[in-house]
């Protein structure tokens, strides 16, 4: 029974390690991606996040994943995700919808980029479609 129960929750762990993500990082920002092909568009996305002065006082985690051939998502952690509808003025959308589109037209000029916001875990609370 034992031996059983032990290869039942290797397979469970086995199964877990398959949703593993890549990251790159600095001492300010930490980008999370999903497929080893995208190491180079995460790359420069840090680069980009830096270079723009997108980092703030705090470390940050981003994450880049692929819906699809052409179609990546961008999840921005937002901090406060209690009150995140009230606390996102016009100007911070406006500001997003900027961002989305500037990393479109220099970064993802191949595939399109959306932008969405997340808890700290990843878990989307709003995207920008």
């Amino acid at each position: 029974m034992n031996k059983l129960l032990l290869i039942y929750l290797f397979f469970i762990f086995i199964s877990c390690e398959n949703r593993a993500d890549f990251y790159i990082n600095n001492d300010q920002i930490k980008v999370f991606y999903e497929n080893q092909n995208d190491s180079v568009l995460a790359q420069d996305l840090m680069n980009y996040w830096i270079d723009n002065k997108l980092v703030g006082s705090s470390f940050q985690n981003i994450r880049l994943s692929s819906e699809n051939d052409s179609l990546y998502k961008l999840q921005l952690i937002f901090t406060d995700t209690t009150h995140y509808k009230s606390q996102l003025s016009f100007l911070d959308l406006k500001n997003l919808y900027q961002l989305e589109n500037d990393l479109n037209q220099t970064i993802f000029i191949n595939n399109q980029l959306k932008i969405s916001l997340c808890d700290n875990s990843f878990n989307e609370i709003m995207s920008l479609d």
